[in-house]
């Protein structure tokens, strides 16, 4: 091996180390400079301005149906969230319990070192929801993804009772450290709270100062 080819490896090497270095901290400073209200869903505006991917499947899975794009009486009047959680002679079998996470890229689980948000001065979560009959028992919270890179904060909401109209909650954050937000929102709901399973709609969810 020449001189002359071995600096050009040593050259190349430099450049893409400079190149990764550069994204990286790009990277990092756009999930460190977060606008409030800082958006995981709303049926408002551009999809491309949302956070979160609604990937995170717990529990029984298969018991979950999502319908991102649904128009039965919205909040906003365009379109909601749908989620069917199914209770069958199939599920009664398994773990009992089912929920889904909106993480951050999708499908990461504490796994990836540039994963989640800075949401540091965020006070609240806000989101709103109803059920389709009303009744239905839903465990709402925000964080608690484990894993090297996981989440530094989990909040909750006491278990919610929805009713069949649309309803403004919060999750308090004002004592959470929110420094990485990889689960940016999460709903759990298990068979013996809805013994018939349950039907519930979700529409403006969002972190807000």
């Amino acid at each position: 091996m020449t001189k002359r080819f071995t600096k050009k490896i040593f050259i190349s090497v430099l450049f893409l180390t400079f190149i990764c270095s550069v994204l990286t901290f790009a990277y990092t400073t756009y999930r460190s400079h977060c606008k409030f209200p800082f958006y995981v869903y709303s049926s408002y505006g551009d999809s491309k301005k949302f956070h979160f991917y609604a990937s995170g499947r717990i529990g029984d899975a298969q018991s979950i149906r999502l319908f991102g794009n649904c128009r039965e009486n919205p909040l906003t009047k365009k379109s909601c969230i749908k989620i069917i959680y199914t209770v069958s002679s199939t599920t009664r079998s398994h773990l009992g319990w089912a929920g889904l996470y909106w993480l951050e890229p999708a499908n990461n689980w504490g796994l990836t070192p540039e994963g989640g948000y800075d949401l540091s001065g965020a006070k609240r979560c806000v989101f709103h929801a109803r059920g389709k009959k009303g009744g239905e028992k839903i465990t709402f919270k925000i964080g608690g993804v484990p894993g090297l890179y996981g989440d530094t904060a989990e909040a909750f909401l006491p278990l919610v009772t929805l009713t069949d109209k649309w309803q403004r909650y919060e999750i308090p954050l004002e004592k959470s450290n929110l420094s990485r937000v990889v689960g940016g929102f999460c709903w759990t709901a298990n068979r013996l709270d809805n013994p018939e399973g349950a039907t519930f709609y979700l529409d403006e969810i969002y972190y807000e100062q």
